[in-house]
């Protein structure tokens, strides 16, 4: 093999200038890969954003139930551990309290 194939290889100056390559490209691949796996993370929050600002009218129109205070994201307590929930809040049909709790999803 000629001297451009043994640089290749690893051996000699060019190939130390393609090993720092492919490194810078790693990591820079990685970078990206995080930020790809953030994005389901960022859609679900933004969804359950918009549901905290839209719910109010929608359980009201389709089941009678008035908002007391505001819909929010929460942790409740379940036995000894604390889950995060999308939605939370209070709400009031005929009289009677109930509490709102829900999870916001994405489908596509």
């Amino acid at each position: 093999m000629g001297e451009k194939g043994k640089n290749c290889r690893g051996s000699g100056k060019g190939g130390k200038k393609v090993n720092k390559s492919i490194t810078n490209f790693s990591v820079e691949d990685k970078e990206q890969e995080e930020k790809l796996e953030s994005i389901p993370y960022i859609i679900k929050y933004t969804l359950g954003d918009r549901a905290i600002k839209s719910l109010p009218l929608i359980l009201l129109k389709e089941y009678n139930i008035k908002i007391r205070g505001k819909l929010k994201r929460a942790y409740i307590k379940i036995g000894k551990k604390y889950i995060e929930v999308d939605i939370y809040g209070k709400g009031i049909k005929n009289g009677k309290e109930y509490t709102i709790i829900g999870e916001s999803m994405k489908k596509i």
